[in-house]
């Protein structure tokens, strides 16, 4: 384990270097872009690409399912076996881009002209827009096989330097809305094309150069592409469920309510992915590791990196989440420049939804790990998808637009508990009570402990700047003590022992 918690803590500083940057450019960049396109058309901008954004889950469950099978041969060092992974997966992945491509531009199309609520002088750029996204999306599909590479081999370098480039050409093309003499929206939809076809070249160009099994090869045998399929369907189903529970919800506010409710949903699903990013520096980093040990039947291994990566996931939420839920309206004022209610609460209430949904990371690593994923995605994600018709039936009921996520976050906790079950079921090392007692209740009771503390001094302390800074500072401090010296088991401990020597040391 030692190698491997170097490794470990090494890509997990570039990854959080990488979130850290990537978030401050996101949250400045979406400053920007609200200014510059309007309540109006950045509401009706996520309308539109959330058609197009449903088929995004694709190319998560492609790469997801990609890295796990590399993952899983790497440690056999079989360049033919990972060149057939590799070469059977960028056959599948044009297959289902050219699938894709057709569904969108009949159903999709039908979709946007007879059922999406757009003013009729917004009609032009919509259609570019929607055909910008289509072409974005078949990008991403394309350059699933060399990323999933980049992850296999652990090369988070490239994988930082990459997307750090990707985000701030991403910053260059809003900073140049207006400029051009072009409609705004379609010029910010064609802008967004150009960095994520320079995305995929940049992957294909590297992965080809660095790894010997990145060379497509015609492959006969179609055994892998059954495995490959039957993962992918399952995965997909999981994947999709949380891309359609977002993007089912937005076309929901725009049939019910007025394009600002959108903005405003809009704002906290930038929230969640800002979240997402932050998770991932720990998610990136320990999935090919708790992969490997399960290949190589390490149980001891696998349990000390689900345990740790569930504690550490959850320190990172709490002491992140609760400072901004604290003060998100201060944090509204600065970051954005039209606050409104509806912004501030929906903020809140996504940040308690990611810390739900986050955790359900670990769980599903090794389930994925084991290969036995039809029950776990087929019992958790419908609960997860209830929430549609759920939303719609409140919204009828004339309920506000807010209930939307009290009821993600309602189902998302019940999806939890089916997944810890479907994690019983299908791993005989895992204790539901050790999860319940020594995990769930203790740190959710320290995370209630920091929020009340942060909330106390929020109330009592007047001066802006001191204040930010007690409320910033006092949940890191709580849970950092409540963990260190209560939190972690005697081989936790250790584990983080060996790691900090190593993420101070300094390389020569």
């Amino acid at each position: 384990m030692a190698g491997s918690a170097a490794k470990i803590a090494n890509n997990t500083i570039l990854l959080w270097g990488r979130m850290l940057v990537i978030t401050i450019i996101n949250l400045y960049a979406l400053r920007i872009l609200i200014n510059a396109l309007g309540d109006d058309d950045y509401g009706l901008y996520n309308a539109v690409a959330g058609i197009v954004t449903i088929f995004m889950s694709v190319c998560t469950v492609l790469s997801i399912s990609t890295q796990r099978f590399y993952s899983y041969e790497s440690g056999r060092n079989d360049d033919s076996r990972l060149n057939e992974i590799f070469s059977k997966s960028l056959n599948l992945n044009v297959v289902l881009a050219l699938a894709i491509i057709l569904l969108l531009e009949t159903v999709g199309l039908w979709y946007l002209g007879n059922r999406l609520v757009v003013p009729d002088e917004r009609l032009e750029a919509v259609r570019w827009v929607y055909q910008f996204a289509i072409f974005s999306l078949v990008c991403m599909l394309l350059q699933i096989p060399y990323m999933a590479a980049v992850m296999a081999h652990e090369d988070m370098g490239i994988y930082t330097i990459i997307t750090t480039a990707e985000c701030l050409l991403k910053l260059v093309v809003i900073l140049l809305i207006g400029r051009g003499g072009i409609d705004r929206m379609i010029f910010y939809g064609g802008g967004l094309f150009v960095v994520v076809f320079l995305t995929f070249l940049s992957y294909a160009l590297v992965a080809g150069h660095r790894y010997s099994e990145c060379r497509y090869h015609i492959q006969k045998d179609r055994t892998l592409y059954k495995e490959l399929l039957t993962f992918s369907g399952w995965t997909f189903y999981g994947t999709a469920a949380g891309v359609v529970l977002i993007q089912g919800n937005t076309l929901l506010l725009n049939r019910f309510f007025k394009l600002f409710i959108n903005a405003a949903f809009a704002v906290a699903v930038q929230i969640q992915n800002a979240f997402v990013q932050l998770c991932n520096s720990v998610v990136l980093a320990i999935r090919p590791a708790m992969i490997r040990s399960y290949a190589l039947q390490d149980f001891n291994g696998l349990n000390l990196l689900f345990s740790f990566s569930n504690k550490t996931l959850f320190f990172i939420i709490s002491a992140v989440g609760i400072p901004l839920i604290v003060e998100m309206p201060l944090i509204m004022d600065v970051w954005l420049v039209d606050v409104t209610p509806e912004k501030i609460l929906f903020a809140r209430l996504m940040i308690g939804y990611v810390a739900v949904i986050a955790m359900q990371n670990p769980i599903t690593i090794i389930i994925q790990a084991s290969g036995n994923i039809r029950l776990y995605h087929l019992l958790a994600e419908t609960v997860m998808l209830m929430c549609l018709p759920i939303s719609w039936v409140l919204f009828r009921m004339g309920m506000p637009a807010y209930t939307v996520l009290i009821s993600m976050i309602s189902v998302s906790i019940v999806a939890h508990m089916t997944r810890l079950y479907c994690l019983k079921r299908n791993y005989r090392y895992f204790s539901f009570s050790d999860y319940l007692l020594k995990f769930s209740v203790p740190y959710i009771l320290s995370a209630l402990v920091a929020f009340a503390a942060a909330f106390l001094l929020h109330r009592v302390i007047g001066i802006a700047a001191v204040r930010v800074v007690a409320v910033l500072a006092t949940p890191l401090l709580i849970l950092s003590a409540f963990i260190y010296l209560g939190g972690l088991t005697v081989s936790e401990k250790a584990y983080v022992n060996k790691l900090i020597p190593k993420i101070l040391k300094p390389k020569r």
